[in-house]
C-alpha cells in the first residue's frame, strides 16, 4: 500500500467514524481528484476548489468537514434528512392524525402531541407516516359512572356527581354512589339510619332510640321507669303505672308507687286513714277511722255529751246522763234522788 492508498484508507475510517455518531444525516463525501490543500479537492475543470462548494449541500444544511477535509452535509437542526438526500422539516414527515399536533424535541426529532382534551391510549410510536395516534376523548378514557363528565383548562376530565341527589364521588375519582350507600350507618349501628344534606351523610338514631355514649339506646331504657311500663306512642318515652293496683306516677315522671303511700294522711292525725276508690285503686283521699270525726282538721274522739242535756243532779258521760255521787236513778220519773245506801254512778 503506497503513501497516498494510507492516506485514503485513514481519511475512509475517519469518514466512517463521523458518519456512524452523525445523529441526523448520514456524510456525502467528494473524493481526492488530487494533491490539493486540506479542505480543498479538483472540481469537474480540474481546479482545487474547496470541498464544501464542490458539494453544494443544498437548503437546509450545512456542510461539515471531517478530518481530512472531506465535504459532509448535515440537516440543520429541527430537519431531517429525506431518502432523495434533501432535509425536511421534521414535522412535515411525520403525519400525527386526528386530534394531535407534531411538535419538535430538544434534539429536533419530531413528536406527536395529543390535543387538549384529547389523551393516549398507548404509548403509539412517532413513526414517519403515522395515520393514528390513539389520541381519545379524555372523557372517553374516563368513563364516568352514574355523572358527567366535564373537562379542565387543561383538557383533563373531571367526572361531577349530582349532589342535589345525594351522589358522592368515589376516591376511584370516576363512580358515582348514593351518599347513603357509601357510608353503612346499619353497619355502624343496627338502630341507626342514613340522612343526606344533598351529597353529605349522617347516621342518625332510629325513631325511638337517643344517641347515649355513642351508642344509639332505646329512649325507653334511658327513661328508666321503676314499677311501671314504658310506652312510645308520641315518639317521646312515658312511664306507665297499673292502677288497677292502686299505683301512681311520682313527680319524677318515672317511679310508679301505691297511691296511699303516696297520700300522707298524717296531717289528720294518728285516727286518720288512706281510703281507695272502689272503682280505681289509684283514687284515694284521707279520711278518719270508724268513731272519730274531723274537728278543726284533726280526727277526734266526738264529743258525745255536747247534744245531751241531763237532769239534775246528773252529768253526761259518754252522751249517757249518770247521777252523781250519792243519787241513784229514779226509774219511774228518770231523776236522780238521794241514795240512801246504794252507791254512786247509777243512771
Amino acid at each position: 500500500m503506497g503513501p497516498r492508498s494510507g492516506l485514503l484508507f485513514a481519511a475512509a475510517l475517519a469518514a466512517l467514524i463521523l458518519s456512524a455518531c452523525a445523529p441526523v444525516a448520514e456524510a456525502i463525501r467528494v473524493p481526492s481528484k488530487g494533491p490539493c490543500r486540506w479542505g480543498h479537492d479538483r472540481d469537474e475543470s480540474g481546479k482545487c476548489a474547496d470541498t464544501c462548494a464542490i458539494r453544494n449541500c443544498g437548503a437546509n444544511s450545512k456542510c461539515l468537514k471531517d478530518e481530512v477535509g472531506w465535504a459532509n452535509c448535515v440537516c440543520l437542526k429541527g430537519f431531517q434528512r429525506l431518502p432523495n438526500a434533501s432535509c425536511a422539516h421534521s414535522c412535515r414527515i411525520l403525519e400525527c392524525g386526528a386530534h394531535a399536533t407534531c411538535v419538535k424535541e430538544e434534539d429536533s426529532s419530531a413528536k406527536c402531541v395529543c390535543n387538549g382534551g384529547y389523551a393516549k391510549t398507548a404509548n403509539t410510536a412517532n413513526t414517519a407516516k403515522t395515520a393514528n395516534t390513539g389520541c381519545v376523548d379524555t372523557c372517553t378514557l374516563k368513563a364516568c359512572v352514574g355523572g358527567k363528565c366535564s373537562k379542565d383548562v387543561a383538557g383533563a376530565a373531571v367526572c361531577t356527581c349530582d349532589a342535589d341527589a345525594g351522589l358522592k364521588l368515589l376516591p376511584d375519582g370516576r363512580t358515582c354512589k348514593d351518599a347513603c350507600l357509601i357510608r353503612d350507618c346499619v353497619g355502624e349501628d343496627p338502630n341507626s339510619k342514613c340522612v343526606k344534606a344533598r351529597d353529605v351523610a349522617t347516621c342518625e338514631c332510629n325513631t325511638g332510640f337517643e344517641l347515649s355514649g355513642g351508642v344509639c339506646t332505646d329512649k325507653c331504657k334511658l327513661k328508666g321507669c321503676v314499677g311501671g311500663t314504658c310506652s312510645q306512642e308520641t315518639g317521646s318515652p312515658v312511664c306507665h303505672c297499673d292502677n288497677t293496683i292502686g299505683l301512681v306516677l311520682l313527680e319524677d315522671k318515672k317511679t310508679c308507687k301505691d297511691a296511699c303511700e303516696v297520700k300522707v294522711c298524717a296531717a289528720i292525725g294518728v285516727n286518720g286513714e288512706c281510703i281507695r276508690n272502689p272503682q280505681n285503686a289509684s283514687d284515694v283521699h284521707c279520711a278518719c277511722k270508724n268513731g272519730y270525726v274531723l274537728l278543726g282538721g284533726i280526727c277526734t274522739e266526738p264529743d258525745l255529751c255536747a247534744q245531751v242535756t241531763c237532769k239534775p243532779n246528773s252529768q253526761c258521760v259518754k252522751g249517757d246522763c249518770m247521777c252523781n255521787k250519792d243519787f241513784v236513778k229514779n226509774e219511774q220519773t228518770g231523776e236522780c234522788i238521794a241514795d240512801l245506801g246504794r252507791g254512786e254512778g247509777q243512771p
